[in-house]
């Protein structure tokens, strides 16, 4: 992919948004949005964008997290998950730091906890807290529709919620006890089906999306099987 370097000055996020092939339900294909991050390289003389990916992501005990950005620094990222904490509505708060040449890498340090909004009032939250051994967390995601994603479409989540009648984030059938060796780690992926699309949004809030490239994880790596 590529940036015209005449609108560089217009783009405030390149990156990629990355889904997992979930299969079929009442005969209509479905994918989990895992995310969106911003570890591709990017040449400043050229425009040209290719991806860094090396099929891992935030993840603890083998189970994905999403991911989304809340803070894109020089010297590190700042992200969001959100979660079921004991049962209740709530979020991470995850950082992950870049090496000298401005690549993220190592695995993500859990900062916390966040609340969104308080479920009587609906306000805010500035309230944050800390994992503690016993909390049990289980991460939430969003299902759409694999034909908007493979229609190099922005998928809208809405749909899915609509169609199926179910909130728009999904609580994982996973649930973890947390313990002092809790940790989010940058790890390989289930072997599956993935959908890795790169995006852009400008200034003025717009979203565009292309058509993403199929591959697969096996016991061999990660493999495209459709794209480039």
């Amino acid at each position: 992919m590529s940036i015209d370097m005449a609108t560089y000055n217009y783009v405030q996020f390149c990156g990629y948004q990355l889904f997992s092939d979930e299969g079929v339900e009442d005969g209509i294909a479905f994918s989990m949005l895992l995310g969106m991050n911003d570890d591709v390289h990017f040449d400043g003389t050229t425009g040209v964008i290719t991806d860094n990916f090396d099929g891992k992501w935030a993840s603890i005990n083998g189970i994905p997290f999403f991911l989304h950005i809340s803070e894109m620094g020089l010297e590190y990222n700042i992200y969001i998950s959100p979660i079921l904490l004991n049962d209740n509505d709530s979020n991470l708060i995850l950082k992950r730091n870049r090496d000298a040449n401005g690549m993220l890498t190592g695995h993500y340090e859990i900062l916390g906890t966040w609340t969104a909004a308080d479920p009587e009032s609906g306000l805010a939250s500035r309230n944050t807290g800390i994992l503690a051994p016993g909390d049990r967390i289980s991460p939430k995601h969003i299902y759409v529709f694999t034909e908007d994603i493979l229609s190099e479409e922005e998928a809208d989540t809405s749909k899915y919620m609509e169609y199926f009648g179910v909130w728009r984030f999904l609580p994982s059938d996973e649930s973890i006890t947390v313990t002092d060796q809790t940790r989010m780690l940058h790890e390989a992926l289930k072997a599956g089906t993935y959908y890795y699309q790169f995006g852009i949004i400008d200034v003025f809030g717009r979203q565009l999306t292309y058509v993403p490239i199929t591959f697969t994880i096996d016991e061999n790596g990660v493999r495209i099987t459709d794209g480039q």
